[in-house]
Order: C-alpha cells, then structure tokens, then sequence
C-alpha cells in the first residue's frame, strides 16, 4: 500500500535513466462520522502534513479550518468550528475536506437529518423536535444540552417530545445514536429550558451584606452547556421602569439540582420593591417580586367630601400591586416616585367623619404570596369646611330648650353656637352633619319676638 503521497518513477535506458515522472496522490476517505464537536474520519495515505477543513456546501459558506486532534496513517480526528453542525433551516451538505503537502484536495460529502423548528413548552416538558427526514427512535438520545442522557418519545415520524431533564443548559441540542457510541444523528439547535425562580427569596439585598440577593431556582446555569459562554443574564426592574443589571455572584447546586444564586444589585440608600428577571439568550424568562415592606412618614390633606390628590412620603414605596386607603377607601390613579420615597394618589374624601380632631387610618400594602407586607399609621386628617346655617328652630320666650339648627358642616367638635349673642351650651352634631342640637336658656330679651 502507498504510504507517501507521492512519489518519484524513473524510467531507464540500460542504466541510464531517460525520464522522471512524480506520481502524486491525494488522500483516501472511507467513511466520516460526527459526533457532538468532532469529525472522525478514516481512511489511508494520512501523513504529517495533513490538513482538514470543513464547509456547509451552502452559496457563500466559509471554508474553516478543522483543527486535528488525533491522527495516524488511517484514521485523523478533528474539532471543527463551533456553529458547523447547527442547522440553516435547509437541507445540510457537510463538506470534510483533506489536504495533503501536494495539495491535492480529497472531499466527502455528508448528510444529517436536519431539525426543523423546536416547540418549546413553559414547564419544560413535552416539548418537540421537529425533523427533515423519518428517524429510527431506537437507541436515540438528546445530547448537547446536559451530562444527563435521556430517551425522547415518538411522537410520529419526523417528531420527538421530550422533557428537559433538570440538570439542562443552554446549548447546542442533537439527536445521537447511543448504540454507537453516540454518532450524530441530527444537526444541532440552539436552544435553553425556561428558567424558573422560586418566589421566597433567601436574602434581600441592603447595604449591611454589600446589596447582593440571594435565591433559588430551577434551570438557573448561566453558561452555555460545556462553554464558558454566557446564555442567561440577572436583572432588575423598579415600577418606574429603570432596570438594572444584577451581576452574578455565585452560583451553586444542590443534589437536587436545585441551584441558589446570587448576584449584587447597584447600591441603594433606601431599597424599595423590584422585580428580578432571568433571561435566556433565546427570549425566554421567569420573574418574581423582591419585597421591602413600605413604611409611612407623612401625608397632606384634602377638603373633606372634595376629591383630590394627596401627597404621601415614606419609604419602600412601589408601583408594583401597591394599595393605599385611607379610612378604609382606596386611593386611586397612584403615581409612585423612582426612589420609592415618595407618591402620590387620588383621594375620593368620602370617608365620613364627625370628629375632625381624630385622624384617619392610612395603610400602605403590598399582597404577595410570600406575605402581607404593611404599614398602617392614624394621620390623616381633612381640612375642615366651613359651616353653613339653612335653617334653626324655635323655642318659647324665656324658657330654656333644645334648638336644632340645620345647614351643611355642622360638626361639633371644637365649635361654638352662638345665638344673638349668647351661647347654645353641650352642641351635638347629627351623623351627617347636616343638624347640631344644643342647649338654649331662651335669655337673651328682645322687644319684638317676631324679629
């Protein structure tokens, strides 16, 4: 057999030699096999200066180098470039192409059944594979994804569902052959399980433990799957809209594939409600609300039964599922500000009160799942409304009697009847204000009782 890819032939005349031919030769591939970042080929006539490259066979493709690993006379192995098996959506020509030091070029074409398209399901399970081309289930497995090696189920002929299994990634998925130490069966496609977040959180950031949150989660690794790419990325939302990065931490999992995180938020003096959000490279994502339990410092007055807005400062404050009442009615239209210091709401100042002097309850809520997170505080207070008189009713000359007087605002605490001068003793207002009753000693002398 030649060992050389080429060599010289000299043709003689006696013994002198009349012609010199060199005879070269390019090199022999039997068989290429793929498997999930390799190219095994096998052949003969391989020598040292062999080189391999690879291409698409697709109208504009590069040519790129395959970078030899292993090699003897008869069998070399190559790693190709990293996005050579992932599909185009086409079918795929796979061109392994062989150089020897003469330059002669040895090529074989190849074929792998392409995955169409990927339907992805929110739990992570029964999601489908959907292919060019019939495929033999038997001995299959999904690869590129997780160490874990799982069986998918036929769905029909160019279809395969599967559930990722939990410890997946990120990562370029095919279908291989674990019979045969797990060939290519498929073309690859870049895909990631849906992250998942559980909703209590471990620690929250603040300023004492250098603002760095701490959680838990489900399919949470943020590297591509045998890569130091990243694929999934932190971040946080407050209800003003402003979002932040949250840069990774740490990152740890436990035997039950559960992974705690943690990464550090930008520094904030005083931490209001925010949502954190993972995001996959492929659009997918999943949130939860991070919860600080607001607190109430002060809040402005309306006229009483007069619709207006009021100004409330505090801390904690959020847009995020934030309820504010006051003497129990919600205020609308609430406009939080970014820092979560301040807002401000619509008050309707339907709450009916009799004593000005005691103020109203004022809660600030945020309900949750994870908790009741509140803080209540008795200050509010109306502007209180000017009286006014429609009408008063009558008692005998001389002799003392309750008088009823009639009007709108006729609220008794801290207010004086006074009737031609003298005082109408121990007022008492009705529920709705609208009458005060008090004691009258019928003293005050006049010259004409119809006046």
């Amino acid at each position: 057999m030649v060992t050389q890819p080429s060599f010289n032939l000299l043709f003689y005349d006696s013994d002198t030699p009349i012609a010199t031919y060199t005879i070269s030769f390019g090199a022999v591939i039997q068989d290429v096999k793929f498997y999930e970042s390799s190219i095994e080929v096998t052949g003969f006539l391989f020598d040292a200066y062999t080189s391999v490259t690879t291409n698409k066979g697709i109208s504009g493709s590069p040519i790129d180098n395959c970078v030899i690993t292993t090699k003897s006379t008869t069998s070399l192995t190559c790693t190709p470039v990293s996005t050579y098996f992932a599909g185009e959506g086409m079918p795929l020509f796979l061109y392994t192409i062989v150089t020897q030091s003469n330059a002669i070029e040895t090529r074989k074409r190849s074929v792998l059944i392409e995955i169409l398209n990927f339907n992805h399901t929110e739990h992570n399970a029964d999601s489908i594979f959907s292919l060019s081309t019939n495929i033999d289930p038997i001995n299959t497995v999904i690869s590129g994804i997780s160490d874990t090696l799982y069986t998918p189920t036929v769905a029909s002929n160019t279809t395969l569902k599967f559930t990722f299994p939990s410890d997946a990634q990120c990562g370029y998925a095919f279908i291989s052959n674990s019979s045969s130490n797990f060939q290519r069966i498929t073309t690859s496609m870049f895909l990631c399980p849906t992250p998942y977040i559980q909703r209590e959180v471990i620690q929250k950031p603040y300023n004492t433990n250098n603002n760095e949150l701490i959680f838990l989660g489900r399919f949470l690794n943020r590297l591509q799957y045998k890569s130091s790419i990243p694929t999934l990325t932190y971040t946080i939302q407050y209800g003003g809209g402003t979002t932040k990065t949250c840069l990774p931490v740490s990152q740890s999992q436990d035997a039950n594939l559960i992974y705690t995180i943690g990464c550090q938020i930008p520094a904030v003096t005083n931490p209001t409600t925010f949502k954190l959000i993972a995001n996959t490279t492929t659009g997918l994502s999943s949130s939860i609300y991070v919860i600080y339990t607001p607190t109430i410092t002060s809040i402005t007055k309306t006229d009483y039964k007069v619709p207006g807005v009021v100004t409330m400062t505090g801390t904690g404050f959020t847009s995020y599922n934030l309820l504010i009442t006051i003497g129990g009615s919600q205020c609308q239209s609430l406009v939080v500000q970014e820092d979560g210091l301040q807002l401000t709401c619509e008050f309707a100042s339907d709450v009916i009160v009799i004593d000005f002097n005691k103020p109203l309850e004022v809660v600030v809520s945020i309900p949750d799942p994870t908790g009741y997170y509140a803080d209540q505080k008795s200050i509010f207070y109306y502007n209180r409304p000017t009286p006014t008189i429609s009408q008063c009713t009558s008692t005998m000359y001389g002799v003392p009697g309750i008088v009823t007087v009639s009007g709108d605002n006729l609220f008794s605490t801290n207010v004086t009847v006074i009737i031609s001068g003298k005082p109408c003793t121990n007022p008492v207002s009705g529920q709705d204000g609208n009458t005060i009753t008090c004691q009258f000693e019928s003293g005050v002398t006049v010259t004409d009782i119809n006046t």
